[in-house]
């Protein structure tokens, strides 16, 4: 900064260096207002703007950084207008009071507008305490001081992520998480206890330089970290006929910038391995694919850390950026000041830090980064404007080092729960909560995008194999066999009848899953019910399916069930679900529209299997539960009450006006073999005429006929 610039900095305020901001006459007297400037009762400050004075413009023109701000929210009032004064309140972002007096740390000051039109906004700034030098894990060992209470704060600053302050905090984030981190503490034998096929040696980058190492001739004990990245066009690749070639140099003039600054990040953390799935796995041979994504899962959670590319794709990592924060120094006082001496980062407080940074980045709208980052031990996401950090006790970034404020994430972690929670999760929740937990993970992960549909098993397949354990339940293709009878009720839309992704499913003509599976559509499922017991009428008798890669919990070739229960054939057609036209019930009336609602798969014109079927052909109904039944409830979801369910339904003599059915919608497609198109709902009087149904089916419409009208079936 030049002498003159110095010298129109407001005093009391310390210009060090270019990255001091700088004050109006009015904006350094709220920075250095003592307790007696402010109301006693709101604990406001009142700071009278007029955003169409001359002295206001001239203030922001001259680089007053909370002008600045302010003028990004404040409009031209009408000529005459009088402007009500804007309220400042500041407060110590980690006190629970007020109270910031004697205090140096990190302070909100938050402002409230008032224009003349009575409508209310609101913006802040944030004054972090400026810590240059990370804590060493040498005097982390030496117990003094404790390391997770000073993050470096001096990236703030930095014009560049490959500044090596950037790196400082990414040191002080492993080093605090590696140490002192419970949750985290059991990764550090996991992280050199295992090894994928294939690595990539990193070397100095001087005198050694990368290669691609097969497992069996790294030394023990080696550390290594993934690479999570969106895939560019033409991206280099290992092939069957380079693999030679690139176990003695990879040629790095034709790899990606973000393949290099992922080697030269991990190069900083000292970690001389990295994995990155297009140099590591052969991806012209489909055995090799096929073995490598079934292993996908180990990979990430075996790795020391995850660098992640969550901004770009292939423009690199270590780029130029504007810096988040000027440097301001505010000299001590003796006239009790609201904000105490110390050297501060200035930046605006802005709102949707995580989600804007993270859950909307172009990476996390890929389907594989969903594994990805639930399995990986911890994650250093470069993001557009800063650098983010997520372990399983952590969730934070350059502006909130320590943590991210919680008000900021509990809807992210509540809709994409995160590797913060899933191993802690794992151990003690209860077996409704994993399913739950599932559930919520697969409505996210199928709103993300797969260029190849048929990974939609094999991207989840990791996660799957963990919830696996944790339910104890065999997997069929995204259904668990424990809680099927709940499992098959999943729906293209939400309850309030929105679809998630604001898209209804869509099937293609190469079989991903089977029908009564979500993985089976292109689309985000939704469940009707959760784990609690409910009236099932259906019971299921046994499943199976065939993976391509047993055991991988992945891709599979076939699968069916066989379900007992009441099939019923009541006229609906193809046409009547392309009309959306409700079935037809003995002794009743034509069902009105609000008391049945079909729901379908597919648009049933645009789906390839419906594809020159007569659109005469029957639809078959087979009921799943019944809510508001006074009957037996099923708490182990596999139906086995269903028989006593439909007695107690047939022996009532009236009809209940508070029930409502949820049956699946299937299309014959063999003996005893049918395909689910959807589901259908009926209420209130229809569901006891439908239930009491004597349907006689002819013997190539099931596989066994039992008592009382029952049949078993098979869904493929």
């Amino acid at each position: 900064m030049s002498e003159q610039a110095m010298k129109s900095v407001s005093p009391g305020i310390v210009a060090q260096n270019y990255e001091e901001a700088t004050f109006c006459t009015q904006c350094f007297k709220l920075l250095r207002a003592n307790e007696q400037d402010f109301d006693s009762a709101s604990m406001r400050y009142q700071f009278p703007i007029d955003v169409d004075s001359e002295s206001f413009s001239a203030r922001v023109k001259s680089g007053c950084r909370l002008c600045i701000l302010l003028d990004k929210w404040l409009e031209p009032e009408p000529e005459g207008t009088l402007i009500p004064p804007c309220i400042c309140r500041v407060r110590n972002a980690t006190a629970t009071s007020d109270s910031t007096t004697k205090q140096s740390g990190n302070y909100i000051l938050e402002f409230d507008i008032k224009s003349s039109n009575y409508k209310n906004c609101s913006t802040g700034l944030r004054l972090t305490s400026h810590h240059e030098t990370p804590i060493t894990p040498q005097q982390q060992q030496n117990k003094t001081p404790k390391l997770g209470n000073v993050p470096p704060t001096s990236s703030l600053a930095a014009s560049s992520t490959a500044s090596p302050s950037c790196f400082d905090l990414i040191e002080w984030w492993i080093n605090d998480c590696n140490l002192n981190h419970k949750l985290c503490s059991f990764r550090r034998d996991l992280s050199t206890s295992w090894l994928p096929t294939r690595l990539i040696f990193l070397g100095d980058g001087v005198n050694e330089f990368p290669i691609l190492c097969s497992r069996e001739y790294i030394p023990p004990g080696k550390r290594y970290n993934t690479l999570s990245h969106r895939w560019g066009p033409n991206i280099f690749r290992l092939l069957s006929s380079n693999l030679g070639s690139l176990q003695e140099s990879l040629p790095l003039d034709q790899l990606p910038a973000t393949y290099l600054d992922a080697m030269e990040v991990s190069r900083k953390m000292g970690i001389e391995y990295l994995w990155i799935d297009s140099l590591c796995i052969i991806q012209d041979s489909g055995q090799d694919w096929r073995l490598e994504s079934a292993a996908m899962g180990l990979v990430y959670k075996y790795a020391w850390c995850c660098v992640a590319a969550t901004a770009c794709q292939q423009a690199g990592m270590l780029i130029n950026r504007p810096p988040i924060a000027s440097r301001c120094t505010i000299k001590p006082s003796n006239d009790n000041p609201r904000i105490a001496a110390g050297t501060y980062n200035l930046f605006p407080l802005e709102k949707g830090t995580w989600s804007n940074g993270i859950s909307n980045s172009p990476l996390s709208k890929r389907g594989w980064v969903t594994q990805e980052r639930l399995l990986s031990s911890r994650i250093i996401h470069f993001g557009e404007r800063q650098m983010f950090w997520e372990c399983q006790e952590r969730q934070a970034c350059e502006t909130f080092a320590n943590t991210i404020h919680s008000r900021e994430i509990n809807n992210y972690k509540l809709n994409y729960p995160a590797s913060i929670s899933w191993p802690h999760m794992l151990r003690e929740l209860a077996p409704s909560s994993y399913y739950t937990y599932w559930r919520d993970i697969i409505r996210d992960y199928n709103v993300c995008q797969l260029t190849m549909p048929s990974d939609r098993l094999d991207a989840i397949a990791g996660v799957a194999k963990d919830i696996r354990t944790a339910l104890d339940s065999r997997y069929l293709a995204g259904i668990w066999e424990k809680y099927i009878c709940a499992d098959l009720l999943w729906s293209n839309l939400s309850w309030d009848r929105v679809a998630y992704n604001r898209n209804l499913g869509t099937r293609n003509r190469e079989y991903q899953a089977p029908s009564w599976s979500w993985a089976s559509f292109n689309g985000a499922p939704w469940w009707l019910f959760d784990l609690r017991p409910h009236n099932y009428v259906v019971e299921y008798v046994r499943g199976d399916v065939v993976e391509i890669q047993a055991g991988s919990l992945g891709q599979v070739k076939s699968g069916f069930i066989h379900l007992r229960g009441l099939l019923i054939n009541h006229g609906l057609t193809i046409q009547n679900l392309i009309y959306k036209k409700p079935p037809r019930l003995p002794s009743c009336t034509e069902i009105e529209y609000y008391n049945y609602e079909i729901n379908l798969d597919a648009n049933p014109e645009e789906d390839p299997r419906l594809q020159g079927i007569d659109r005469s052909s029957a639809v078959y109904t087979l009921p799943i539960m019944v809510e508001g039944l006074r009957g037996e409830t099923d708490s182990c979801l596999l139906g086995s009450l269903a028989a006593e369910n439909l007695k107690f339904i047939r022996s009532s003599t009236n009809g209940h006006s508070l029930l409502t059915m949820h049956a699946l919608l299937l299309l014959r497609t063999g003996n005893g073999e049918f395909q689910r198109l959807g589901l259908l709902s009926l209420k209130d009087k229809y569901v006891y005429a439908c239930l009491k149904l004597e349907s006689v089916l002819k013997s190539n419409e099931y596989i066994e006929r039992h008592n009382d009208y029952l049949y078993t079936i098979c869904i493929v």
